[in-house]
């Protein structure tokens, strides 16, 4: 995961990611994951969207879907995106770990 590019106002393409370890690279196996949330902020903090739901879209691959709503891209601007995981014991394991996770919006002509 590096950086994620869409216009202002759109709502596709949705985002794909796999989730891997960040110790090893290794992909994270989803099977034991209650659910996937997403979380995004703009560069000065401002939360634009929090606890979204994902489809996990292959468990055992460890790859999910974050699904555009509206007003989710109305801002253009670079915001700054985060996985969390919740296991069935109830505990939280966000993705990715090290680096940061880049949306930027750019912004309509018309």
């Amino acid at each position: 995961m590096a950086k994620f590019y869409i216009k202002q106002g759109d709502l596709k393409p949705s985002i794909l990611a796999t989730l891997k370890h960040y110790n090893d690279g290794t992909v994270v196996d989803l099977t034991n994951a209650q659910t996937v949330k997403f979380h995004m902020k703009s560069k000065d903090g401002t939360i634009k969207i929090q606890n979204r739901t994902c489809t996990i879209v292959s468990a055992t691959e460890g790859k999910v879907r974050m699904d555009w709503q509206s007003g989710d891209t109305d801002t253009p601007g670079t915001y700054y995106g985060e996985f969390e995981v919740i296991w069935n014991d109830g505990s939280p394991q966000t993705f990715p770990v090290k680096e940061r996770f880049e949306i930027i919006i750019g912004s309509q002509i018309v």
